[in-house]
C-alpha cells in the first residue's frame, strides 16, 4: 500500500515539476516578477530528489525488515542467520526466536543428558521428574506461547516502522501540495 502511494506521489510530483512548474516560471517572468515564484514553491522542487530518495530508501528498509522477520518463522534445525540486518530487529524479538529454537532442540539436549547446556528450559526439565508425554506436552505448550508472542512482537514492530514511513510520505505529500499551490496563492495576491 505504501509503495503504491509512493509511486503515485513520485509520478504526480515529477509530472508537476516537469510540465506545470515551468509554466509558473513563465507566468512570473511575464508578470515581471524576476521569474521567481515564492520560496515555498522552489524549496520542494529543489529538494524533490532528496524527498524521493529518502522515501524509497525507507520503503526498501521496510521490505528488508519484513523479509528478515518472515525468515525468523522458518526453523531449519539450526540457528537463524541474519542477512546482515540483524541490528534492525529488536532484542525482544531475537530473544523470543532464541527461546523457540531452544525449545525445538530441547528433546535432543535432554536425551544427550548434556549438563553443559545451560538454558532455562534444560534446567527446568532436568531438575524435576517428568514423563516423556508430560515433557512433549509442556514443550508443545511453551512453543505455542512463544510463537504467539513472537508473532505479536513482530506485528507490533512492523506496524511502528510502517507508521513512521507513512508519516514521512504524508509530510512529503503535504510539502508537495503546499509548494504546488503557493504560486496560485501568490498570483491571486498580485491581481
Amino acid at each position: 500500500m505504501l509503495a503504491y502511494i509512493t509511486f503515485i506521489f513520485i509520478v504526480s510530483s515529477a509530472t508537476y515539476g516537469v510540465y506545470v512548474a515551468p509554466q509558473f516560471q513563465d507566468l512570473f517572468i511575464s508578470l515581471d516578477m524576476n521569474g521567481l515564484p515564492s520560496d515555498d514553491f522552489s524549496w520542494f522542487f529543489d529538494n524533490w530528489a532528496l524527498f524521493t530518495s529518502v522515501i524509497v530508501f525507507c520503503l526498501i528498509i521496510c521490505l528488508l525488515i519484513s523479509i528478515e522477520l518472515a525468515s525468523l518463522f522458518k526453523f531449519h534445525g539450526k540457528k537463524h542467520k541474519s542477512f546482515g540486518l540483524g541490528f534492525l530487529i529488536p532484542r525482544k524479538i531475537k530473544a523470543k526466536h532464541e527461546n523457540i529454537y531452544e525449545l525445538l532442540t530441547l528433546p535432543a539436549q535432554l536425551s544427550k543428558n548434556d549438563n553443559q547446556s545451560h538454558n532455562i528450559f534444560t534446567k527446568k526439565f532436568s531438575s524435576q521428574v517428568y514423563t516423556e508425554k508430560d515433557i512433549a506436552l509442556e514443550i508443545s505448550n511453551l512453543i505455542s506461547i512463544n510463537v504467539h508472542s513472537l508473532t505479536k512482537l513482530s506485528e507490533s514492530y512492523i506496524r511502528k516502522i510502517y507508521t513512521v514511513v507513512a508519516l514521512l510520505i504524508i509530510f512529503s505529500i503535504y510539502q508537495f501540495l503546499y509548494s504546488a499551490y503557493s504560486p496560485l496563492f501568490q498570483t491571486g495576491s498580485i491581481s
